[in-house]
């Protein structure tokens, strides 16, 4: 996202990403927000890109022992407040704006929300012609594998093209509608595994959390 809009925008681009502010078993980076805001001012005026946003500043909690995952964000809409003034533009980028603590969504700070849909029938043949563009290929309906792909997002489409590549490579051929179809087809089957299994976690963990109090309310023989 970060090189796209450094492309686009004749302005200083800052791109960060959510591990150097969320460091596993050491999360006392609070001076990290601070840093990255006064380099931005400096460098005004300037846009700071932050990727999966959502890991940087959750909905806050009252569990205990998350203390400092409020701290980090409390700092965090701290130094977001009005970084317009100074000539500082934040975006920030989410697949789960949902789990965005909803202080950060108010005005001042992230104003303007823009969803980005899938690609719908003509996106797709678009993202698929450049991705074939510089492979050599063979005999391709276009319009079939578009067909094909319907629900599915740029990054899936560059990988069923990645799958039919590598499949074409192997057996010494160009890339044809036949290995788009078997890379597409693997590729639902791979989901279908992957969703499968997260289906029968979250059932065995719902399981686990009803056993447990009914367990808890029995009375212990003396």
């Amino acid at each position: 996202h970060d090189r796209v809009v450094a492309e686009i925008l004749p302005t200083a681009v800052l791109a960060s990403e959510s591990s150097p502010y969320r460091v596993e078993m050491c999360h006392c980076r609070c001076d990290e927000c601070r840093v990255v805001r006064e380099e931005a001012r400096s460098q005004a005026p300037c846009i700071i890109c932050f990727d999966e946003i959502d890991a940087m500043i959750p909905r806050r909690t009252t569990t205990p022992g998350m203390e400092y995952q409020n701290t980090e964000v409390n700092e965090f809409l701290v130094q977001m407040s009005s970084c317009g003034e100074g000539g500082v533009f934040v975006i920030g980028t989410t697949n789960n704006i949902d789990l965005i603590d909803p202080a950060a969504l108010r005005s001042g700070r992230l104003d303007y929300h823009v969803e980005i849909p899938k690609p719908g029938l003509e996106q797709r043949k678009s993202l698929l012609k450049i991705s074939l563009s510089d492979r050599p290929c063979g005999s391709i309906d276009i319009d079939l594998i578009s067909e094909m792909t319907t629900g599915m997002t740029a990054a899936d489409i560059c990988l069923i093209v990645n799958k039919s590549a590598i499949h074409a490579a192997k057996a010494d051929a160009e890339i044809t509608t036949d290995f788009l179809h078997a890379a597409i087809k693997e590729y639902k089957k791979e989901r279908c595994l992957k969703q499968g299994q997260m289906t029968r976690m979250e059932t065995e963990e719902t399981e686990y959390q009803t056993v447990i109090p009914q367990i808890s309310r029995k009375k212990i023989p003396s």
